[in-house]
């Protein structure tokens, strides 16, 4: 699957669960006091692991195979995958010849609590994070994994 089609499945579930919560926002009258009701919002658990390729234009090819999935995926310079599932432990092994790297990219022990999860594949190693913003590095470049 491409990753436009990743992004309209992501925003189509967005939307789906978010609809409910929006509606029932919508049917209270103004300026009406909260009741001591259930609350409305809805518990999601859902996991959103992002893997982007961030290495300089023109570079090897970066490949990456995980836990989640069956085969090899070639990710070029500036390409995402984007990959919605659920909160088990997943590991994944990067191949940018001659290099290679081995991280867990969804490990609850410490990503737990966490809904995104954000990696940056770069020139000197793999960095995670779970706001897009700060990004620590998890992995050097190996030569042998």
């Amino acid at each position: 699957m491409s990753n436009s089609n990743h992004v309209v499945v992501s925003f189509l579930l967005l939307l789906c669960f978010n609809s409910s919560l929006i509606c029932a926002d919508s049917l209270s009258e103004p300026n009406q006091q909260p009741h001591n009701s259930p609350s409305v919002g809805i518990n999601i658990n859902i996991l959103v692991l992002e893997i982007r390729n961030d290495l300089p234009p023109r570079s090897e090819r970066l490949q990456f195979i995980g836990s989640f999935q069956a085969t090899e995926y070639p990710l070029e310079p500036g390409q995402t995958f984007t990959l919605i599932t659920n909160f088990e432990l997943k590991d994944c092994q990067l191949f940018w010849p001659p290099f290679c790297a081995s991280v867990n990219v969804y490990d609850p022990k410490i990503d737990s609590g966490h809904n995104n999860v954000f990696w940056s594949i770069r020139k000197d190693g793999v960095y995670h994070s779970w706001d897009k913003t700060h990004f620590d590095k998890r992995s050097g470049w190996k030569t042998k994994c």
